[in-house]
C-alpha cells in the first residue's frame, strides 16, 4: 500500500487506513463525537468508557465560536437566557 499522509490524503481516513497506521508516532484520533442535547447521551463519558487507543476527546462545543456556532448552539444559548 502506498504510504500517505495527512498532507496528501486529508484529515480523515477509513478504518482499514488506521488500523494499518495506528502504530505511527505522527498519528492522532481525535474523537470529536457530539450528540444533540434531546438525545440525552453523554460523548465524553462514551469515551472515557471506550476508545481507540490513544485517541483523545474533544467537545466541539468547548471549540465553537459562541457568537457564530451553529443553530443548535443557538437554541441552548437561547434557552439559559
Amino acid at each position: 500500500m502506498e504510504e500517505r499522509n495527512a498532507m496528501t490524503f486529508g484529515p480523515l481516513v477509513d478504518a482499514a487506513w488506521l488500523a494499518e497506521n495506528l502504530g505511527r508516532e505522527n498519528i492522532r484520533v481525535v474523537d470529536a463525537t457530539w450528540y444533540l442535547p434531546i438525545e440525552s447521551k453523554d460523548a465524553r463519558a462514551e469515551h472515557a468508557e471506550a476508545h481507540i487507543p490513544d485517541a483523545v476527546y474533544v467537545d466541539i462545543s468547548d471549540l465553537c465560536d459562541k457568537d457564530h456556532a451553529a443553530a443548535v448552539h443557538w437554541y441552548e444559548k437561547a434557552a439559559e437566557e
